[in-house]
């Protein structure tokens, strides 16, 4: 372990405060899509009869995705951060703690933002079919 960089007590705490605030963000950026998702299944059910209401419905879509996606925006911060602090921990010899995760070339929080906006969209068009 090298000598000339120490991690002192701050800086763990902050690493940790970046740690809990990713693990917060992890858990609305899995359950949020899912209860959409249950959501929408079911306004689709109630009222497809409706196609003034689906089209609210997506607008809402619409308002919801926006700000998931600004969510999934703040938790790259969030990780950006946190590998910042990792690669201070890694000069100073705690690299072995620290895991290492491939690179995925496409990431999940995309395809969960792309689809949302694809329901957002498609309830939209489906609903002025129906209106016209």
């Amino acid at each position: 372990m090298p000598d000339n960089i120490k991690i002192d007590d701050t800086q763990l705490k902050l690493y940790q405060l970046l740690v809990d605030q990713h693990q917060k963000h992890a858990t609305i950026l899995w359950q949020f899509p899912t209860a959409l998702f249950a959501a929408n299944a079911f306004a689709l059910d109630k009222f497809q009869a409706h196609p003034w209401m689906l089209l609210a419905v997506a607008a809402v879509d619409g308002v919801l995705t926006y700000a998931y996606q600004r969510l999934v925006i703040q938790q790259r911060a969030i990780s950006k951060a946190s590998k910042a602090a990792e690669a201070l921990f890694s000069e100073s010899g705690y690299d072995l703690f620290i895991p290492k995760f491939s690179k995925a070339r496409v990431s999940g929080a995309f395809l969960i933002v792309f689809l949302l906006w694809s329901v957002a969209t498609a309830l939209s068009v489906f609903s002025l079919i129906h209106i016209l």
